[in-house]
């Protein structure tokens, strides 16, 4: 009989216990849940600036998305669209700033072939072309600047 009475309890401890599981279980769905669609509804309502211009045919709008998208394979579709809806203006606008550092290399190398142990030069031509993304080039003159001067790092 004892033992009757504690597989009783004992049962009803547990099934007591599972229905408290279940309960938490449902209650932690519902907060994340919760939690999910709020968070959902916030940011579908917040549309990017940026989104919003391309889709008003904002040119400076366009032209800052392009220059975002640049490292992407999508590039040159996208600008190929964009070049047939707003012309050649927008090439110049989307590749401004890789001609003033053309320009900035240009003018380096032209003082550098007055000077060709300015460490300086050889520095900023290296940080030129790093932005270029010509890291070869880059390269080549930083080894020329730490010749001249090794502490530069």
């Amino acid at each position: 009989m004892r033992k009757t009475i504690q597989s009783a309890v004992t049962r009803a401890i547990q099934q007591g216990l599972k229905e408290y599981l279940l309960i938490i279980l449902r209650y932690c769905a519902f907060f994340i849940l919760f939690v999910y669609l709020t968070l959902n509804i916030f940011f579908s309502q917040n549309i990017s600036q940026l989104y919003v211009g391309v889709a008003n045919d904002d040119v400076f709008a366009v032209t800052e998305f392009l220059q975002k998208i640049k490292p992407l394979p999508e590039f040159r579709s996208f600008f190929d669209i964009q070049k047939r809806i707003y012309g050649d203006s927008i090439e110049s606008e989307v590749y401004k700033d890789e001609f003033q550092i053309r320009q900035k290399i240009q003018k380096f190398e032209s003082a550098l072939q007055k000077n060709q142990k300015s460490r300086d030069l050889l520095y900023g031509l290296s940080k030129l072309y790093n932005k270029l993304g010509e890291t070869d080039k880059a390269k080549e003159y930083l080894e020329k600047a730490r010749e001249i001067d090794p502490t530069i790092k």
